[in-house]
């Protein structure tokens, strides 16, 4: 075990990589989300839980702040894309 500080991890991860060390818990989650929301086998609810946020509400200003839209807009924008542009494979 180290013994180094929170803090100086901290400071380190940013130092090296010129971000902070929440962006490597956070991007993972974007991604996963995306796909989600797009290929909807889940609720948002579900989604939200299942990402670790406490409630669809977290989740909802998590991924509005990140992606710029709501989860539902997000996922409305994307189904109304795959609907239209759908092919029938038999």
């Amino acid at each position: 075990m180290l013994s180094i500080s929170e803090a100086y991890q901290f400071w380190a991860a940013r130092k090296v990589s010129g971000k902070s060390i929440n962006h490597f818990f956070i991007s993972p989650v974007v991604p996963i989300a995306n796909h989600e929301l797009i290929f909807p086998d889940l609720t948002i609810k579900e989604l939200a839980v299942d990402s670790g946020f406490s409630d669809q509400s977290a989740f909802g200003k998590f991924f509005k702040k990140q992606s710029g839209l709501s989860p539902l807009m997000f996922r409305n924008s994307h189904t109304d894309r795959s609907a239209a542009g759908m092919v029938h494979r038999a």
